[in-house]
């Protein structure tokens, strides 16, 4: 049921994904960023460890994995177009600001943020921690919410 869930998450925004530079932050075992990269012209993906990564990742070949932490980006200024964080939220909840600010200044210009979750401790974290800083700032935020998912779409 894994895999499904994580086709389920990806079919939420595969329009908005195909052909375009995706960067997944914190993911884990790398299976939402497999997903993508069926579709994303490419994919990075990282985390603070590689210890869940699945060794498909490295045989994919649009997908790069790095080890690095979301709230110091070693990456260019405006270089992508969709970032992911697939049940992941909840694992950065305490550097939610900075990290957000990372991400607004590595994507492009009509660039898109989205936090996909299936968990209930994801989606606490949602409401109690992402959706009020985002309250605060001047970014267009839409939420959907299907039967398994809270989807946070963030528009730069």
């Amino acid at each position: 049921t894994g895999m499904r869930r994580v086709t389920e998450a990806l079919n939420q925004i595969v329009n908005h994904i195909t052909c375009k530079d995706v960067l997944e932050i914190a993911c884990g075992s790398g299976e939402f960023s497999l997903e993508a990269a069926k579709y994303a012209r490419s994919v990075i993906c990282i985390d603070l460890d590689d210890c869940r990564l699945k060794s498909s990742v490295s045989k994919t070949e649009n997908i790069i994995f790095l080890l690095m932490d979301a709230a110091n980006l070693q990456i260019e200024n405006s270089s992508i177009d969709i970032i992911v964080f697939y049940n992941a939220i909840a694992h950065i909840e305490n550097q939610l600001e900075k990290i957000l600010i990372e991400c607004y200044r590595v994507l492009r210009p009509k660039g898109e943020l989205y936090f996909i979750s299936s968990f209930g401790i994801d989606k606490i974290a949602i409401k109690y921690a992402l959706l009020p800083i985002l309250s605060k700032q001047t970014v267009d935020v839409d939420l959907v919410k299907t039967k398994n998912f809270t989807i946070v779409k963030i528009h730069k």
